[in-house]
């Protein structure tokens, strides 16, 4: 079936009658008249009946109205979309999952320098380790950025592996203390571990993951002792329990340059701890 014809049968519809249709559409009565008989042969359908209010629809005929504006709209859509410049022609969709790290606020700026798109749809979740992963196996993210220790690659590579997920390890560093660049211990050097027994420990909430690496740093450094350890669902919370409450918050390094920026430091977290006697 010609799309044209399905615009004549539309109009016919809407006009009630086939002399005014013909006027509308510039065309003559009796060819609009033989395409309607030829469209009703080839559905095997009847489309219209006479009544004294003009040509109606029959009930099949009423469900072929409805689709064939449905595909007329759709045909005017498209034609719209080739008509519009190519930068426009498209929409961008990315989604990010974060474990234990704060993006830096040029990631987005530097993304859109890089697209055309005009309708474009940005989302971020900081989560952790486990949920990153199982975020990226069910396609919710498009891809995750996470930070694991040494403890917890070994398993996070067998988790992937399993899952049939790539990884591909982008830097290697050491991991931080960070505090407010107006905290008491800010000026130290070093660190001692009886120096944090006074001051509260924030952190994300916890994983399987991280809760292993707790566990290995309680024994390898049994002085810790926080006078709290607060654990929050987002890190803005951690970003203001470092700035107003004293708190201390392990890190690693490429958080610096972006706490930095809301007026924290970091203290190497190998050099700052002195491993008990």
């Amino acid at each position: 079936m010609k799309l044209l014809h399905l615009k004549y049968f539309v109009e016919i519809a809407d006009c009630h009658s086939l002399t005014r249709a013909a006027e509308r559409l510039y065309i003559s009565q009796p060819y609009l008249s033989r395409v309607v008989a030829e469209t009703e042969a080839r559905l095997n359908k009847k489309l219209f009946i006479r009544s004294s209010r003009g040509l109606e629809l029959t009930p099949w005929g009423h469900k072929a109205y409805l689709l064939a504006q449905s595909i007329l709209h759709q045909m005017e859509l498209l034609e719209k979309l080739g008509k519009t410049p190519e930068k426009e022609n498209f929409s961008a969709n990315v989604s990010v999952c974060t474990g234990n790290l704060f993006l830096g606020e040029c990631l987005l700026p530097a993304y859109l320098s890089k697209t055309t798109a005009a309708d474009i749809h940005f989302s971020l979740r900081e989560s952790t380790i486990t949920e990153c992963v199982e975020r990226t196996e069910k396609g919710f993210c498009d891809f995750s950025l996470i930070v694991a220790d040494d403890r917890q690659q070994k398993l996070i590579n067998h988790l992937l592996k399993k899952k049939r997920l790539d990884y591909r390890e982008l830097d290697r560093g050491s991991l931080c203390w960070h505090l407010h660049r107006d905290h008491p211990l800010a000026s130290l050097k070093t660190l001692a571990p009886e120096n944090l027994a006074d001051y509260p420990l924030v952190r994300f909430r916890e994983d399987p993951l991280s809760i292993l690496t707790s566990e290995a740093l309680r024994k390898e450094y049994p002085l810790i002792r926080p006078d709290r350890c607060i654990t929050v669902n987002h890190y803005s919370s951690c970003l203001s329990l470092i700035r107003h409450s004293g708190a201390l918050m392990p890190g690693n390094q490429w958080q610096k340059a972006e706490l930095e920026k809301s007026g924290s430091k970091a203290l190497d977290f190998h050099s700052c701890l002195t491993k008990p006697i």
